[in-house]
Order: structure tokens, then sequence, then C-alpha cells
């Protein structure tokens, strides 16, 4: 299905409402919207994305794959291209952490005060399943994390 027809279904059938109303949700042009739904405009910036989730009252994430900008995925680990037995050897292991004298803590039992984006963003080195996560990787952890919680710029 078309991003286009995503929007027009939620909208009419999901909804009931009509352009004008959902106009006024998401604060974008009634002809703005009337052409995405026909497939007469390109695909939608992300913000844009985030006001139509909005007013349609879906998840961010659903118009993001409708939109194309992320394919479907069963897993996150399939998100950060996992081979099927690092995913098998992932799901059986632990997150462990070490800090800058080499001491490593397991963090099997989180605080619920403890928070993954202090650890993702800190200098410590920060291993999954005793394997070193660059920055890069702990930098897409936080990315996707963002994503899925529909946050942004955080």
């Amino acid at each position: 299905m078309s991003l286009g027809k995503y929007v027009k279904n939620v909208r009419k059938y999901d909804l009931e409402i009509t352009l004008d109303n959902l106009s006024e949700k998401t604060n974008l042009s009634k002809g703005y919207l009337s052409k995405l739904e026909n497939g007469e405009r390109k695909t939608p910036q992300p913000e844009t994305l985030k006001k139509l989730a909005n007013g349609l009252q879906v998840p961010y994430m659903d118009l993001m794959k409708e939109a194309g900008y992320v394919e479907e995925v069963n897993s996150l680990f399939e998100a950060f291209g996992a081979s099927q037995n690092a995913q098998e050897t992932i799901k059986r292991g632990s997150v462990v952490a070490s800090n800058s004298k080499g001491k490593e803590t397991q963090l099997n039992h989180l605080k619920d005060d403890m928070d993954l984006k202090h650890i993702l963003n800190s200098d410590e080195k920060v291993l999954y399943d005793k394997v070193i996560l660059s920055d890069g990787n702990k930098k897409r952890i936080d990315d996707m994390i963002k994503i899925i919680l529909n946050k942004e710029g955080d």
C-alpha cells in the first residue's frame, strides 16, 4: 500500500474525519493532504510524517515504513545487520559495561533510575555479550531508540 492510500484509509475509515479535520490536527494544508493521499506529492519529510502520525493517531514508525524511510524488520538485531548466529548469541548473552579501568559490571538487574541514554552517551566502554560497542554503534542504538520512542533531538 502506498503512503497516500494508508493516510486516506486511516483518515476516512478508522478516524472517519474529513481532510479539513486532518488539516486542523496536523497544521498541514488541505491541498497538501489531498495531493499526498492521491499520490501527487513526493515523500514527505520525517517532520511532516510526525505531524501526520499525531493527527492520525498512528505510530510514527508506521508512517516511516510506508514512506520508505525504514524497512520492516523483525527485530532490532536485523536493524543493525546482525547475522543469525550473532542474533542467537545476543539473545543468550548479557549486557556488560566496563569502566575505564577495565572492571566489568554485569547489568542483568538494572536499577530503576539507570538511564540507557546515559550509558550509550558515556565515554565508558560498553560491551554487549563481550563485544565492545564502538561509538558509532552506541550512537546508532541511541538513534534507533529515539525513533522507537518517537523522540528527536534528545
